[in-house]
């Protein structure tokens, strides 16, 4: 955060939109953010989705959600959950488990098996997302574009 307040140009900003992974803890996620905010200075807001400040206004959000331990993958697996792709996914690796330790970050590992069903495989997360392979109308994806909305007006 410092040195994007040093940036040149940012006093020109307006609005400042900080996502972030819950990882274990959206708690601790939000507390972190807001540590980083205070040493730079900067607005802090009293929750996710809340804007604080003007120039810049800071809203922030945690992924999957603020209630939730986890991280993007894990709310786009969420928005394809109904998809026969998946358990096909949730099969693989139960048989690995048998086998093998599984990846420490499941969540990323499940979604490169869910990836790896589409017609272009070996995507990236945003690349999927430009392919259409998840599901962006899907209410899971709400909070998301009201994070957006925030930020941009």
């Amino acid at each position: 955060m410092k040195g994007l307040i040093g940036a040149t140009g940012f006093s020109n900003v307006s609005s400042l939109g900080i996502i972030r992974d819950a990882d274990e803890s959206s708690q601790s996620a939000f507390q972190s953010v807001c540590d980083a905010l205070r040493d730079a200075n900067l607005p802090i807001p009293s929750n996710p989705l809340t804007s604080q400040g003007q120039n810049p206004k800071v809203t922030v959000m945690i992924l999957p959600d603020e209630n939730n331990s986890g991280m993007l993958e894990d709310l786009c697996l969420r928005s394809v959950e109904s998809e026969p792709e998946v358990e096909c996914v949730e099969q693989y690796f139960q048989c690995l488990q048998q086998c093998i330790d599984l990846p420490k970050n499941i969540s990323k590992a499940k979604v490169q098996a869910y990836l790896a069903s589409k017609p272009k495989s070996g995507l990236r997360l945003g690349e999927a997302t430009q392919a259409g392979y998840w599901p962006l109308e899907n209410k899971i994806f709400d909070t998301m574009e009201n994070f957006f909305q925030l930020i941009t007006c």
